[in-house]
């Protein structure tokens, strides 16, 4: 059996959850082969996960901007089927939005099968398209918020032009193998549309984090015109839905996932929640504590583990306890040296500079659990994050925000606060600290929740299952999303539209 895994920003290119993921569960099923497709956090990155042996190649997938002045030499019946099916693609992405829609998908692939003759790099970079994005976003009329935002200047056009060639170049990748696994519902779903198209293989989506809600989350706090930022959620949001719609199985990390994906358009019948695991061996029971009140967190330091925050609530530990420390173990991203810059500005205004450390990055994740009495997770997004459920399997006590699958694998064994709240959280690290019993049965009961229920021999073997049902079926269903598995873990999974708003973090 091979498996297509196609990634995005992540394995094996950057340290994190999603990476851990990935090479933990290759590395756990050694007699299926990966062929992994990997779209690049930048132009030239370099590998920093070494391959387990069953990952027979790989292909790195650079998103790089083009002039589009190669357009011009291609004959004139090759460009135009190429614009015909852009401009389908904008009609189908600019329309209002309307449950269980097929055009976009449609168009997507149209567009898909143009790329066979033109780049799509190449092709949306030319200035036909350029004035076919023009005319129909000045044209739209639906009345939603991009329409009350304005028409669009020249300059929001040439921004939108240029983010749709990089966007689409996935979709000129063609993955080969008996599924295609894609473990974001972004940019690398389209790869996955196309191997499904070409090879009439089976898609598989597994999301970890909740890919278009963290595409909101990065709206809220952008520097780019609102026009533009608009425009990408408008594509974004269709991609989500194609995605749900055409994928063979989707697989969230936890339910919370699970309630996103239903509520976008995915059917219940065709998901199935597999909980992230860890290896028990390699995070044995700790029990010994530092001599000093501390506090440790582990993760990289990015806008979406919100560092800040947690920061600011240490200034309220140390108010109370005057000789606690934080420890922070992880790497600081290329790219995210100004919110790290940011961390460092909020140690100085409150006066830490004596109490926090950046660790920095830690061959052995349990020596960050042996090195505080807590382990703090501030995250204002997560999927089912290995930090948490690693501090649980070497019983440390957690206080975490509650966040995406956060609260399903802590249940009762461990502290939840509301996200972007110092207060909250600060008087949870003071309270765990404070309370020696409370902290030592909070741990104990973390150790024997984790080993239940999120064993790594329990994720992949799921996984097995999965891939091995996926392949028995007939290929002329692959696409059509037509298997369905009965899902012990969907619990109540299931709510109305009221109940999903609240459910949001």
């Amino acid at each position: 059996m091979k498996v297509a895994m196609i990634t995005e920003g992540t394995y094996p290119f950057v340290h994190g959850g999603v990476s851990m993921w990935c090479d933990r569960l290759m590395r756990k099923l050694p007699d299926v082969e990966f062929a992994l497709y990997a779209i690049s956090p930048a132009p030239g990155s370099a590998l920093v996960w070494d391959l387990p042996p069953n990952v027979s190649s790989l292909e790195a997938i650079e998103i790089e901007p083009s002039t589009g002045r190669e357009f011009e030499r291609y004959s004139k019946d090759v460009k135009q089927h190429f614009l015909e099916a852009f401009d389908s693609f904008l009609v189908a992405t600019l329309r209002e939005t309307t449950p269980h829609e097929v055009e976009f998908t449609a168009s997507l692939r149209s567009l898909f099968e143009a790329c066979a003759d033109i780049p799509v790099e190449v092709g949306v970079r030319s200035a036909a398209a350029f004035d076919l994005v023009r005319d129909r976003w000045m044209r739209r009329s639906v009345g939603d918020r991009l329409d009350d935002m304005g028409k669009p200047s020249l300059h929001d056009v040439l921004d939108v032009t240029s983010s749709l060639s990089r966007f689409l170049m996935p979709l000129s990748v063609v993955p080969n193998g008996d599924i295609a696994h894609t473990t974001a519902n972004g940019l690398s779903s389209l790869s996955a549309m196309a191997a499904c198209w070409t090879h009439g293989i089976p898609l598989l989506l597994t999301e970890h984090g909740v890919y278009l809600r963290e595409r909101y989350l990065e709206a809220q706090k952008s520097d780019q015109n609102a026009r533009v930022n608009a425009f990408h959620l408008q594509f974004f949001r269709r991609l989500n839905d194609a995605t749900l719609q055409m994928a063979d199985l989707v697989s969230p990390v936890s339910n919370y996932n699970r309630r996103w994906e239903i509520e976008t358009g995915a059917e219940d019948d065709r998901i199935r929640t597999i909980y992230n695991g860890v290896e028990p061996a390699l995070f044995p029971p700790i029990d010994t504590e530092p001599d000093v009140p501390t506090v440790s967190w582990i993760g990289r330091i990015d806008p979406l583990k919100d560092v800040v925050t947690l920061i600011e609530a240490f200034a309220r530990v140390r108010d109370a306890i005057p000789e606690a420390k934080l420890r922070l173990f992880g790497p600081v991203p290329e790219g995210n040296e100004e919110y790290h810059a940011k961390c460092l500005e909020a140690i100085e205004t409150y006066n830490l500079e004596d109490a926090v450390v950046f660790e920095g990055l830690i061959s052995r994740v349990a020596d960050a659990h042996e090195a505080g009495h807590v382990v703090a997770l501030s995250s204002i997004s997560e999927g089912f994050p290995f930090t948490v459920l690693e501090a649980m399997m070497s019983g440390r006590a957690t206080v975490s925000t509650d966040v995406g699958g956060v609260a399903e694998a802590v249940d009762d064994c461990g502290l939840l606060v509301s996200p972007r709240s110092p207060d909250e959280m600060g008087e949870a690290l003071i309270r765990l600290l404070e309370d020696d019993a409370l902290r030592r049965e909070l741990g104990r009961t973390a150790r024997e929740r984790a080993l239940a229920l999120f064993t790594l021999d329990e994720m992949s073997g799921q996984y097995l299952e999965v891939y091995e049902s996926l392949v028995a079926r007939p290929s002329e269903d692959a696409g059509s999303g037509l298997l369905t598995f009965a899902d012990p873990a969907a619990g109540d999974a299931a709510c109305s539209t009221a109940e999903f708003g609240r459910t949001q973090s």
